[in-house]
């Protein structure tokens, strides 16, 4: 059966790296806004100059706009298998959205995982990050380090420290995240649809205590 999740948590709480084990142990598509913006802007001239004009005037991509980019995407993978959606909503606002989305596709949501990561673990972390500027492939100094110090495993690029992760900028990052999603999780969590797991741990044993929890869900179908 088709699982459809979506992934929360703090900056530093190795969500992209347990979706790519998730992705390759049960075939699910992977959605980030991010992603599919950058992939729009280097495919899309006319979607490039509206976005240009909109941080040119210091906007934002309207709501909108993102559900739009977001379908369109969605509607055009492989979702038989279920995905994982990474960053978004981060409003309950998108939240209402993203329900819209999800009758559009004819599908229903499974969960809303929340990893649950201490600060100082995110700081811990993020200041040993490294990331390849051509592929955007991550790499952490303490625990997905790359075969060649400092080279991308996947294009060779020379990687780098992105500049706000420092401990400074990591602090700021955690508490304005946790402050403008957790009407958020408060809404899934009523909903029924929140699950919690404690990420503060390697990330093999992490990585366990998502599939035991993904496996729950399946059996639940």
């Amino acid at each position: 059966m088709a699982l459809f999740l979506v992934f929360m948590g703090p900056p530093g709480a190795g969500k992209s790296t347990m979706a790519k084990k998730l992705v390759s142990d049960y075939g699910l598509a992977h959605f980030s806004t991010g992603d599919i913006i950058r992939e729009k802007l280097a495919t899309d001239p006319e979607f490039k100059a509206e976005f240009d004009a909109l941080v040119k005037a210091g906007k934002l991509l309207d709501d909108e706009r993102t559900k739009q980019l977001l379908l369109e995407k969605m509607r055009a993978s492989n979702i038989s298998n279920g995905f994982i959606l990474d960053g978004y909503p981060r409003t309950v606002n998108q939240a209402k959205d993203l329900e819209r989305i999800m009758q559009e596709l004819g599908k229903e949501l499974n969960a809303v995982i929340y990893f649950s990561l201490p600060e100082r673990v995110a700081i811990e972390r993020l200041t040993k990050r490294l990331q390849c500027p051509k592929c955007g492939k991550i790499y952490n100094l303490a625990s997905v380090k790359p075969k060649r110090a400092n080279i991308c495993d996947d294009c060779g690029t020379k990687l780098v420290a992105r500049e706000d992760d420092e401990a400074k900028a990591i602090r700021k990052r955690f508490r304005e995240y946790e402050e403008k999603t957790k009407p958020v999780v408060d809404y899934y969590r009523n909903k029924g649809l929140l699950y919690e797991i404690d990420v503060n741990d390697t990330v093999e044993e992490n990585y366990k205590k998502m599939k035991t929890l993904v496996e729950s869900l399946k059996n639940k179908q």
